[in-house]
């Protein structure tokens, strides 16, 4: 992504890279901790992949609360369209699992989401409450919930799908 910048012309002194994180959550969480407070920054914004964007606004939103301007800027993926709509059923059953999971959690709240990272999240916790292959049974048993039993999409999934052909 900071190449990617880069290339549209933004500023080499105004691309910082957060590299401690493992995934989404990790990002928004390490972005807060390492930039945003110490500089006491109030705005951001967020460079992802094009298909990622809504999952990546509703993780930096339960991680930073409503009190930051955050902006996102979406990296064309230039993936053909049956990647994408697959990409976006992936992104749909990891939104549905993170909802799940973050849910609880209000909106920016400091100390839930650092017990979060440090005691309970595969990638950063010693001893995680959860592990990464829990994680991956319970998107892999959502995927199947959104699917009917003869494999067919059904649902949202059907309305994305159509989406997608166009």
């Amino acid at each position: 992504m900071a190449e990617h910048a880069l290339a549209l012309g933004i500023p080499r002194r105004a691309v910082i890279l957060e590299e401690e994180s493992r995934d989404t959550i990790g990002n928004a969480y390490f972005g807060l901790r390492r930039f945003l407070e110490p500089n006491d920054w109030m705005s951001i914004r967020v460079v992802t992949s094009d298909f990622h964007i809504q999952r990546t606004a509703w993780v930096f939103q339960k991680v930073l609360g409503l009190g930051y301007d955050v902006a996102f800027s979406p990296a064309p993926s230039e993936l053909d369209h049956a990647t994408i709509a697959a990409r976006a059923r992936e992104e749909s059953d990891i939104s549905t699992f993170l909802m799940e999971w973050l849910g609880p959690i209000p909106d920016g709240d400091p100390i839930a989401l650092a017990r979060l990272i440090w005691q309970e999240h595969p990638g950063y916790a010693a001893e995680p409450a959860i592990t990464r292959a829990d994680i991956q049974s319970r998107i892999a048993e959502i995927a199947r919930v959104h699917r009917s039993a003869d494999g067919a999409a059904r649902g949202h999934r059907v309305r994305q799908m159509r989406i997608a052909e166009l």
